[in-house]
């Protein structure tokens, strides 16, 4: 009998006889004799007054909370206890099913497979249409039996040899222990990536799952019910780079992005973009990528009014990830246009075919100004029709530290254009000068040119090509004077609606010497690769 029975019958005694009431009272006061005599806080009473607690409803909400503390093994209890008591309560069975998903790909993630198949194989009782359990309980039972098919060579000698045999003959013995041996060592290394990638991917998938909860709890809070609810939205980026030049690769968490928006009121709203990145050393760090407030004059105003930190409006690729066509960024977004300004910006919608932008911000890429003046930045868009669009813009100020003299201008054109629906192209020119910044005050110049081509073969895939030229005639930009330019290439699929994968090669050449291997010797280029997988939610 379970102690929540017996908690039930105690709490119900006082409906039998009185003869029974006497019996009960005096063996509750001799347990309560012994436990205060031992210490144990722990009595029958204390055990009476709590059994009002243990309702169906209260385990199943004291299970949520142990769940969201990460306690989902006691979490587990309790709302198995629920559904023991009542099979149809609410929410129990797809809560039960959560946690038994979760606790196996923990069991899978420390190597324990028949640990997680059997965690699993309750999950899917609870669940028996779920195609993701499915296909981890039948990966799981093909890599065990993999493991199990290895060579004799590869398990304890006292498992597979309980009795001694007979040698081989000296001449044989070699040819074939190193047969045996090669064939093990392949299909434990083809287990171990394929292990490797699993786990990351099964964890990628967690962490997307519980920041989608996180987003579903934020989007019940509202300030105001009148007003629009706050949002919460962003993505998940995690990369395998490799450097061929460098011999060098590795997984890592490239980006991840947290965006909270929503409306002030009928003419105002904001957005506050939290940005995690690994910098140069592949190191963690965090920053506001965007922060501002978004004003009308009415709510059906063509005019609007930004003040805070924000994207430039310049150029025609985007800034974020899951929003390119691609893992690397453009050469000319790489060294010659601002990404983030802090100030304010003035926005004039004409109509859907005419937009303009004009701001006046600290600097580029800067929160606190580096000097006494401001930089002014424009940007024309222009969408005669939804297959063709083109846009100029135009930023100019000074840049460098207590230096006012000495302005950086930047001049870009961009242009998009759709010759079938499932054909884009895309282009952009920008020029770019720094005066009085050489020796003599001598002025630098800049030249880049890219050149966008995606054809998307289906609905979930595309690939898409892309060529870079930037030509530093001054050595001002990248550190050499140099006309660099690459060639990439990145064929990408959407696994589902949120779930995003791409591959890219690029190889990025110099007229100079200026890339550096795993020999310390430099070359005139560089073979890069990526798989990068973005979950956006």
């Amino acid at each position: 009998m379970t102690i929540f029975l017996t908690k039930y019958h105690f709490s119900g005694l006082t409906e039998k006889g009185r003869g029974r009431i006497i019996l009960a009272l005096v063996i509750g006061l001799l347990v309560c004799f012994v436990q205060t005599a031992t210490g144990d806080d722990s009595v029958p009473v204390r055990q009476a007054a709590d059994s009002l607690k243990n309702t169906p409803e209260n385990m199943f909400q004291r299970g949520k909370e142990l769940y969201e503390a990460g306690r989902i093994s006691e979490a587990v209890i309790l709302w198995e206890e629920v559904r023991r008591i009542n099979p149809e309560y609410p929410e129990v069975r797809s809560q039960l099913f959560e946690a038994y998903k979760f606790l196996g790909i923990e069991k899978y993630n420390q190597n324990l497979q028949e640990e997680a198949v059997a965690v699993w194989e309750k999950a899917i009782r609870l669940n028996p249409d779920d195609k993701d359990i499915k296909d981890y309980i039948e990966r799981s039972k093909s890599e065990i039996h993999k493991l199990e098919e290895l060579s004799p060579e590869s398990r304890p000698a006292a498992e597979n040899n309980p009795v001694p045999e007979k040698k081989p003959e000296p001449e044989e013995k070699p040819a074939v222990k190193t047969s045996k041996k090669k064939d093990a060592i392949e299909d434990s290394l083809e287990i171990y990536y394929s292990r490797q990638f699993e786990k990351f991917y099964d964890s990628l998938t967690v962490l997307a799952g519980n920041i989608r909860k996180l987003s579903d709890e934020i989007a019940k809070i509202s300030p105001l019910d009148t007003l629009d609810k706050t949002r919460l939205t962003g993505f998940v980026e995690a990369v395998e780079y490799n450097d061929h030049r460098l011999r060098r690769a590795t997984f890592k968490i490239d980006q991840v992005e947290l965006d909270i928006s929503g409306g002030l009121s009928q003419s105002s709203a904001f957005r506050t973009d939290i940005e995690f990145t690994t910098d140069s050393t592949d190191e963690f760090q965090a920053d506001i990528e965007q922060g501002y407030i978004d004003w009308r004059p009415g709510s059906d105003s063509r005019w609007k009014i930004t003040f805070g930190k924000f994207n430039a409006p310049f150029g025609w690729l985007p800034v974020d990830a899951p929003d390119r066509d691609q893992y690397s960024t453009a050469l000319v977004y790489a060294y010659g246009r601002p990404e983030n300004v802090l100030g304010l910006m003035l926005t004039f919608t004409c109509s859907p075919v005419f937009d303009w932008s004009f701001y006046l911000v600290n600097g580029w890429d800067v929160n606190v100004d580096n000097n006494k003046d401001k930089t002014i930045g424009t940007r024309l868009r222009l969408q005669p029709a939804d297959e063709f669009s083109c846009g100029f813009s135009a930023v100019t100020g000074p840049e460098r530290d207590n230096n006012n003299s000495s302005r950086r201008s930047v001049f870009d054109f961009d242009l998009e254009f759709k010759p079938t629906p499932k054909w884009l192209l895309g282009g952009e020119v920008s020029y770019g000068l720094e005066t009085r910044t050489l020796e003599n005050n001598v002025q630098a110049d800049w030249l880049a040119l890219m050149l966008l081509n995606r054809f998307d073969v289906s609905s979930r895939a595309a690939i898409t090509g892309r060529f870079d030229l930037f030509n530093d005639y001054d050595g001002l930009c990248t550190g050499f004077v140099q006309d660099l330019w690459s060639l990439s290439l990145a064929p990408s699929l959407s696994l589902n609606g949120n779930l995003t994968a791409r591959i890219e090669g690029r190889c990025d050449f110099s007229d100079q010497k200026v890339f550096i291997g795993d020999d310390e010797q430099p070359s005139d280029y560089r073979l890069t690769t990526a798989f990068e997988l973005i979950y956006r939610f």
